[in-house]
């Protein structure tokens, strides 16, 4: 006969836990039953930005066609394996993040993809396995994975961000922090989103070295207005008087695409840059605005 142990028990219990928390946001879950390999947890999510679903009655919501995968840890420490996190986050990249939550005296807490990057460093002269760690204490075999408080009001506002932006996620960490009310308003890291983003808007407008500067003034304003700063003008006669435009140029002299960064350049639509930074920046806005509780 087949044997169990309490650790097993315990693992069930836990996947079973994170699973109910993830079902009252209004996602629809399929449980990998088949193999206790890969994830545990593969999740659907809604358009809507959802609390209690339970309590909705008849009322519905739409799926987004969006999925992330979520795998539930029982122990503060453990294994993971390298190869494994690798290919999550290829996985991130292409759309679909994986998200790792752990029990942690008695308070649900995740690993964002972004966390689990941060650690595979610490972790890469170990190519089978390599142990975590939540207390932050690091030895030989465990090293330090940082995580996220589970909060019921804002994790369904940090799944759209990874799902919809997840390039932005990875390479501005501190945007998630400051989605799930970790951390006050992130002004340094949006200051330099939105300077890496003008470079697009002027790639795709022929900027050239001669363009007007009132031209350069009026569409860098309108991104720092976007992403809610109230000195939008002032910001952006700051940035203008020190940035040296033939830097960004390239053989016509026209502001160059090969400036752009990689991940800003996935972020926006190419036809439409200046209208699709701006959606991005104030998307990043609602994100942290909405009470998911209270979505309206």
């Amino acid at each position: 006969m087949a044997r169990r142990t309490g650790n097993n028990v315990v693992g069930d219990l836990n996947e079973l836990n994170v699973a109910k928390l993830l079902l009252e946001h209004g996602i629809a879950i399929n449980a990998l039953t088949a193999s206790d390999t890969g994830w545990d947890l593969h999740c659907h999510i809604p358009d809507d930005l959802l609390c209690r679903a339970s309590e909705s009655g008849s009322g519905s919501w739409s799926l987004s066609g969006r999925t992330v995968h979520v795998q539930v840890k029982s122990s503060s420490s453990g294994q993971l394996r390298v190869g494994t996190v690798r290919g999550w986050l290829s996985g991130t990249l292409s759309g679909v993040p994986t998200f790792m939550f752990v029990h942690k005296v008695d308070e649900p807490v995740f690993a964002t993809p972004a966390n689990l990057r941060d650690w595979l460093p610490r972790a890469v002269n170990d190519e089978d396995a390599h142990g975590y760690t939540l207390t932050g204490n690091r030895t030989a075999k465990q090293s330090p994975l940082h995580t996220l408080r589970y909060r019921e009001r804002r994790f369904p506002s940090v799944l759209k961000f990874w799902i919809e932006h997840p390039g932005l996620a990875l390479a501005y960490g501190q945007f998630t922090k400051w989605i799930n009310g970790e951390i006050g308003r992130p002004d340094e890291s949006l200051d330099s989103l939105v300077q890496e983003l003008i470079v697009a808007v002027w790639a795709a407008d022929g900027v050239t070295r001669d363009t007007d500067p009132s031209t350069l003034r009026n569409s860098l304003s309108g991104l720092y207005e976007a992403a809610g700063f109230d000195d939008y003008v002032q910001r952006a006669e700051n940035y203008l008087v020190g940035i040296e435009l033939h830097g960004l140029t390239l053989g016509d002299n026209r502001v160059s695409w090969h400036s752009v960064d990689r991940v800003i350049a996935s972020a926006v639509h190419p036809e439409n840059t200046d209208a699709s930074a701006i959606e991005l920046l104030r998307d990043l806005n609602r994100l942290h605005d909405t009470d998911a509780a209270n979505p309206s």
